[in-house]
């Protein structure tokens, strides 16, 4: 299950306190996060590193192998959810670790670009899938 939603993502937090949230949102909105975060016993991991930042492509757009990594270090039936998910490199990560994932997204033009990477990823795992590549 992939979902993405134009929303506020704290707002999300607070009427579904579920899942397991990675992110990499700025050092403010992480603060707010975490508040949230702990008041509603929801688990996370905050994901920045400037090493991780893939020069030439979308501001922002981060590596995938270390959010995989993440990802994989928690029990399968959890739900990874992204609620500022940007360019949507944590929804790459959980698609490609075929986890449930959500990304919350507010800005039309980000959650647009994030949509096309996780349906390339999607569409790539699909196609390696018919061809009997593991």
């Amino acid at each position: 299950m992939i979902e993405l939603i134009c929303g506020d993502g704290l707002q999300w937090i607070d009427d579904n306190p579920r899942g397991f949230v990675v992110t990499d949102a700025p050092k403010r909105r992480i603060c707010e996060l975490l508040a949230l975060c702990e008041d509603n016993g929801v688990p996370m991991v905050t994901a920045y590193a400037k090493k991780w930042l893939m020069r030439g492509k979308f501001p922002g757009e981060k590596e995938i192998g270390p959010y995989r990594a993440i990802i994989r270090a928690f029990p399968d039936e959890f739900l990874i959810v992204d609620p500022f998910m940007g360019s949507g490199s944590t929804g790459v990560a959980a698609v490609l670790e075929r986890r449930d994932f959500i990304g919350i997204e507010i800005v039309q033009g980000r959650l647009n670009h994030a949509e096309r990477r996780i349906k390339n990823t999607l569409a790539g795992i699909t196609s390696a899938e018919l061809c009997g590549i593991p």
